[in-house]
Parts: C-alpha cells; sequence; structure tokens
C-alpha cells in the first residue's frame, strides 16, 4: 500500500513537473 501512493506521488510530481516545464517553454515562446 505505501508503494501504490509513493507511486501516485511519484507520478503526480513528474506531472507537474512536466506542466511547469511547458509552461515555462510556451512563455519564453512567445516572448
Amino acid at each position: 500500500m505505501k508503494v501504490g501512493a509513493e507511486s501516485l506521488a511519484w507520478k503526480t510530481t513528474r506531472l507537474l513537473v512536466a506542466v511547469a516545464a511547458l509552461a515555462c517553454l510556451v512563455l519564453l515562446g512567445s516572448l
């Protein structure tokens, strides 16, 4: 159960990082 929770948290973290990186690229590209 603990492993599942950590896996979900890891996936969520990766998703947030990916979204943040994409947002940065879009902002930089619009400048």
